[in-house]
């Protein structure tokens, strides 16, 4: 079972379902437009498009835990915390319940929740996959991705060293010269 935590401190039980995966096809689109299948994803192994695209990664888990939400949603409270927005722009005003209830789930996911929830997404993902060797496969293929990313994040910090190196010199040899010039002036003044 996929467990992670918001960044308010309530856990939030991940559990993927048939119904679940059909109720994220019919209604969570990609930035593009296009569906999030999630039979697709696990037939494909491609957990990279879902993990960059995180306002349907969000909507993706909100459908997931929307009984939790059910639960936990208080309409009247969330519509006091909100009453400054309200008078602001009517946008949130003319909510429907149900978007009151994913704006205030989407609320409580910052960038350290966002790491939690995809981890708890891939977990639920591979518990739903059928079969142990599918499982194994979907498993390595994450990894992999894993360690593509790892390396990239690897490159990209070697680079700023290197960057990093580079402008040190630059400013050395500037302080030096910097350093000749007011020397030079300081015997000419005597």
């Amino acid at each position: 079972m996929a467990v992670f935590q918001d960044r308010i401190g309530e856990n939030w039980i991940l559990a993927m379902t048939v119904g679940g995966v059909e109720l994220v096809r019919n209604c969570v689109t990609t930035s593009d437009g296009k569906p999030v299948d999630i039979l697709a994803i696990i037939d494909k192994g491609n957990f990279g498009a879902l993990k960059k695209d995180v306002r349907a990664l969000i909507d993706t888990v909100f459908i997931f835990c929307r009984e939790q939400a059910l639960e936990r949603f208080d309409e009247a409270r969330f519509d006091q915390e909100h009453e400054l927005e309200y008078s602001i722009s009517s946008h949130i005003r003319n909510f429907s319940r149900s978007q009151k209830m994913q704006y205030w789930f989407a609320s409580r996911i910052d960038g350290a929740t966002l790491e939690r929830m995809t981890d708890a997404f891939i977990e639920a993902l591979l518990d739903f996959t059928p079969g142990q060797t599918r499982k194994k496969a979907l498993a390595l293929i994450y990894e992999k991705e894993e360690m593509l990313a790892r390396a990239n994040a690897e490159e990209v910090c070697v680079q700023a060293e290197i960057l990093a190196e580079e402008t040190r010199a630059s400013l050395q040899k500037q302080i030096k010269e910097a350093a000749r010039q007011e020397a030079k002036r300081l015997r000419e003044l005597g």
